[in-house]
């Protein structure tokens, strides 16, 4: 379970409707491949609106207004310094921070790309899903300061959301010096003076944490599907991790087929190049760009599937449903009238949400 339980979600909720909270509004934004009615759907948040009569708010259908990140003192800036953010977030968190209470309530868990998933990564959920693709890379750390399942039984609340995820991150065995998101966090000032635990003052005891968690992917790959790394860039937080994590999920959860060629990164020698045959999918604008017109030259068009950007993660997904013969639909465990009648809905009230093609295990997209 990687989202945050609903009964969690339900006793936040009924605790501030018994404070006599008139206005409730319950808001996410699903990662890309997703949207996020379809979300709330499979995790029960929407029955508990409806219970409650709490305002569901699905971001990726909101009107946005245009923002920019403030930019990294780095020889190498983003690739893309704007984004779209929701008009429900600029009106209500940003605006009116002094009259609205915000709760975030992320999953406590480690993260393949960010070392942890907590707080501050939880709202990378306002950019807009088609906003997250082009810096995913070595600058994800930069733009959030701007997966195997522990009950650790563990809940942790705080007003200050670094210092929560320096508390988060010690339970999983991480200390925050090296997570560079909140490295970044304090350096630019929005910890609020935190800089370390001992800046904290924890209420309850957290000595019996003291194993550490892996943050990284088990490393199992299906033998059929080749992999071929770069040499000079292969970012973990876009092209390495994203791809790899949507090629296991396919292939030993989906019963996916292989046969073909993952490349990603950037740094391939031509004798590296000139050996590939068949089926290859080029992931992360390096790749494409170092590798693209050469191997459609020499495989033809029909046999060489682009992910571009940095983590275009429905690009990537598009391929390897069509490559894996794997059925975007199978992806959500509803009946298929009810997962149509979601999109319909999502789509109706302007979902902006970056989803697969129903098809994409016949057509090539």
């Amino acid at each position: 379970m990687c989202y945050t339980r609903p009964e969690l979600v339900e006793a936040v909720i009924r605790y501030w409707k018994e404070k006599g909270a008139k206005n409730i509004y319950l808001f996410e934004n699903s990662t890309q491949g997703n949207f996020t009615r379809m979300v709330f759907a499979l995790t029960g948040y929407s029955n508990i609106c409806r219970r409650l009569g709490v305002k569901q708010i699905f971001l990726d259908e909101e009107k946005n207004v245009s923002f920019e990140f403030r930019g990294k003192k780095t020889e190498e800036g983003y690739y893309q310094s704007s984004f779209l953010i929701p008009e429900f977030i600029v009106k209500r968190l940003i605006e009116r921070k002094d009259e609205n209470l915000y709760i975030n309530l992320p999953k406590l868990k480690t993260h393949s790309m960010a070392e942890v998933t907590l707080g501050v990564k939880n709202q990378w959920a306002f950019p807009q899903q088609k906003d997250r693709r082009a810096d995913h890379n070595y600058n994800l750390p930069h733009k959030l300061a701007d997966e195997c399942i522990i009950p650790f039984r563990a809940l942790i609340g705080s007003k200050n959301v670094v210092a929560a995820d320096m508390a988060g991150a010690k339970i999983l065995g991480i200390d925050a010096e090296n997570i560079e998101h909140l490295k970044i966090a304090v350096e630019r000032g929005y910890s609020g003076g935190v800089s370390s635990l001992d800046d904290i003052n924890l209420i309850g005891n957290i000595s019996d944490f003291v194993k550490i968690y892996s943050s990284d992917l088990i490393p199992r790959f299906p033998d059929d599907v080749r992999i071929i790394r770069g040499k000079e860039r292969l970012c973990r937080e876009g092209c390495k991790n994203n791809p790899l994590t949507v090629l296991q999920t396919l292939y030993y959860d989906y019963g996916g087929k292989g046969g073909w060629t993952l490349l990603m990164g950037k740094g391939h020698s031509a004798q590296e190049l000139d050996s590939i045959k068949g089926k290859v999918l080029i992931v992360g604008r390096c790749a494409i760009a170092e590798t693209g017109d050469l191997l459609i030259r020499r495989l033809g068009k029909k046999n060489v599937y682009f992910s571009g950007y940095c983590n275009d993660l429905c690009a990537t997904l598009n391929a390897m449903c069509h490559l894996m013969k794997v059925s975007p639909l199978k992806l959500a465990p509803l009946p298929l009238f009810t997962s149509l009648k979601l999109l319909a809905l999502a789509k109706l009230h302007g979902s902006q949400a970056s989803i697969p093609h129903f098809l994409a295990n016949h057509i090539k997209t």
